[in-house]
């Protein structure tokens, strides 16, 4: 039987993507479970709670994964497809850390943007501090909107700082005032030699990066540096 060489050449990027999806299918399973492993183990070192958002359960009635499971599971010895599943499904589920470290409220999470999977690190301040307080890395457009409304950025006496950061604030007396602190300076001028994409605001410190961290180490360094700066917005 002669081969239709027009036939194969159209049936070939269908047979590609039949091969290529399982696979990156595959990979992604192992690679988020891996993940999770570690996000686990780093949880419980740093004294925090890990945790899944399962949306079958957060809706309004709705069973959990579990317990759907347990409601269709075989009871023969065949092969479990339910459960297969069930396993594939949970591996993708999104994961939380969350609870208390050097006394303050901490989430770490991830979330999706711009086809780009980011971390988030957030220490929440025991109250909110009712400035408009934003400090963030410089931000050239803003300081050039304050030159073209006659006014001058907030500063704050220390050079290093001041080249580092932007900082604004609704009550800007306030802020100035706080600012001015050099145990705040010098937590602060910490922070942001080593981790410039840091932004404060009201509720408290987040960090935002497009890369996980993948020891424990870095996040017990970067969480202790948060949390020296929170403090001293604290007292």
């Amino acid at each position: 039987m002669a081969i239709d060489l027009r036939t194969l050449s159209n049936l070939l990027p269908l047979a590609i993507f039949f091969i290529a999806m399982p696979l990156a299918l595959l990979f992604s399973y192992r690679g988020y479970r891996r993940q999770k492993e570690r996000m686990k183990d780093i949880a419980a070192r740093l004294g925090l709670e890990y945790s899944e958002t399962n949306p079958l359960k957060a809706a309004r009635g709705g069973p959990g994964l579990d317990q759907m499971y347990r409601r269709g599971r075989p009871t023969g010895d065949g092969f479990d497809f339910q459960g297969f599943v069930l396993r594939a499904v949970r591996a993708f589920l999104p994961w939380r850390v969350s609870g208390r470290f050097n006394g303050l409220s901490t989430a770490i999470w991830t979330e999706n943007s711009n086809k780009q999977t980011f971390l988030v690190v957030q220490q929440i301040f025991d109250r909110p501090l009712e400035l408009g307080l934003i400090i963030a890395a410089p931000n050239p457009l803003a300081r050039l909107g304050k030159s073209l409304m006659g006014r001058s950025p907030l500063t704050t006496g220390n050079q290093e700082l001041d080249s580092k950061t932007h900082i604004s604030g609704r009550d800007e007396m306030k802020v100035k005032y706080l600012v001015k602190k050099p145990e705040l300076q010098q937590a602060l001028l910490a922070l942001y030699r080593e981790y410039p994409a840091v932004r404060i605001d009201d509720r408290g410190i987040t960090y935002r990066r497009n890369k996980l961290m993948r020891e424990h180490a870095e996040f017990q360094r970067l969480l202790d540096s948060m949390s020296r700066a929170a403090k001293e917005f604290s007292d």
